[in-house]
């Protein structure tokens, strides 16, 4: 079926009909827009030539003929296995300025959890990943950003770029994008370490009143933004890049083997072995031990269960 968008060129004064792209990706954008911070995101992002998983700052109104554009990204391209870029964007909308650079991480980001760290203040804009320091900018940049308010935007899309992205296969669809939560902190230099923690997402649920689920596009991106391809599922927010007549997600979300926002993951080591079988069992927290019969359970996204599978060797226990 052909689908059909009616855009809406309010700035010009007129509206055209325009095709709707080949595929399906997926944004959510804050209701609100802050001036500094920092941001944490912990997430798995989307493999291969093409695609894009982004957590970026956004003046809303850089898109418009004459304004200023100002934008802050932590970019993860599909194509590199152990790298990723991080760019800030200045200068007007008709000749936007870059700075973006890549990043060595040595490990793989579509394979495995990651929290990453972006911090805006009036001076610096620094990046980080697992809390190692990977670029900081006190470049002309940053005093360019100085004292505008930007959204916070999380995205999964494909690009046209091949020479930057690399070449999009369709036969890799469907993919995703997993984000186990956000914290924020805001900006508080009257404070001994400067931010002061706002607010955590572990997307139990979608807050509506935090995030809008994004419904446009843009110029090198092969993909519609729609709503239908950004959901919560087992307390995960996932960015889906499909095919129009597949949207969603409806598989099973990965295990998040490292640390939440207050959940530990644990390996059950046996205690002692008796006669073939394990007489108790323990679970090993940092160095900590407690027995079988006193700990708390959760899957692997921290949802409460009142049991769990000891064959899998794998249990949650919240801080």
């Amino acid at each position: 079926m052909l689908r059909i968008f009616l855009v809406f060129l309010w700035f010009s004064g007129f509206c055209v009909f325009v095709t709707a792209k080949d595929y399906l990706g997926a944004e959510v954008h804050s209701l609100d827009s802050v001036t500094y911070g920092k941001w944490e995101i912990r997430m798995r992002t989307c493999g291969g030539d093409g695609f894009l998983s982004k957590f970026y700052l956004y003046k809303n109104d850089s898109w418009m003929p004459g304004r200023t554009w100002r934008q802050i990204d932590i970019e993860i391209l599909g194509r590199y296995t152990d790298k990723f870029q991080t760019n800030i964007f200045t200068g007007v909308n008709e000749e936007p300025v870059g700075s973006q650079q890549l990043n060595e991480i040595m490990i793989n980001p579509s394979q495995n959890f990651l929290t990453y760290t972006l911090v805006w203040t009036p001076d610096s804009i620094c990046w980080y990943v697992e809390g190692v320091l990977v670029r900081k900018s006190v470049s002309q940049q940053v005093v360019d950003c100085r004292d505008d308010t930007m959204s916070y935007r999380i995205n999964a899309w494909i690009s046209s770029n091949v020479e930057w992205a690399g070449s999009f296969d369709s036969q890799s669809l469907p993919v995703y994008q997993f984000v186990n939560w956000v914290k924020f902190y805001s900006y508080t230099p009257e404070n001994e370490n400067d931010f002061s923690l706002s607010w955590v997402d572990e997307f139990d649920s979608f807050d509506t009143e935090k995030w809008g689920k994004s419904d446009w596009t843009f110029n090198e991106n092969l993909v519609d933004f729609d709503p239908e391809n950004a959901l919560i599922s087992d307390g995960m927010l996932v960015l889906c890049i499909t095919r129009p007549d597949s949207p969603g997600f409806s598989g099973t979300v990965p295990l998040d083997p490292g640390s939440s926002s207050g959940i530990i993951a644990n390996r059950i080591v046996p205690a002692k072995v008796m006669g073939g079988s394990v007489s108790k069992m323990l679970i090993k927290l940092d160095d900590i031990e407690l027995k079988s019969s006193h700990y708390n359970c959760f899957t692997p996204t921290g949802r409460y269960v009142k049991s769990c599978d000891k064959s899998s060797g794998v249990f949650m226990y919240r801080k």
